[in-house]
């Protein structure tokens, strides 16, 4: 998107709208993008990748080093309990922003919700017992 903003045009989001309802399109791209401007700017996209990345640096460290890759020797610290819903948060928060921006319409939850029965897959015997 960053390499390519032009694409994220005013036209192409308003059109996503059903007839009636283009003011608000248009008002919805206007907070997206700004008054009047024709697409999405590249820098904006890039300072919100750049603030997604300072906020969950050390969140993405961990996982690299102590989830993804299983580091033989991690070095990273624990992010606390503060970092991971401050990176939660901004994840979301962009998630929200970059769904409307691309589907035209919004979220209305991103919190994972459980599909049940959850469990069941854990009442079968998978592994044989020889």
């Amino acid at each position: 998107m960053a390499r390519r903003p032009e694409l994220l045009t005013r036209t192409w989001f308003v059109a996503k709208y059903p007839t009636g309802m283009e003011a608000v399109a248009e008002a919805t791209f206007d907070d997206l993008a700004g008054p009047g401007r024709p697409h999405v700017d590249a820098s904006s996209i890039r300072n919100d990748l750049a603030k997604l990345g300072h906020i969950a640096k050390k969140v993405k460290v961990y996982v690299d080093q102590h989830v993804a890759h299983a580091a033989a020797t991690p070095t990273a610290n624990v992010p606390t309990y503060a970092e991971l819903v401050s990176a939660s948060d901004a994840f979301d928060s962009l998630l929200r922003r970059y769904y409307l921006m691309i589907e035209g319409s919004s979220l209305l939850q991103t919190t994972p919700v459980k599909q049940y029965p959850f469990l069941r897959p854990l009442a079968v015997a998978w592994v044989p017992n020889d």
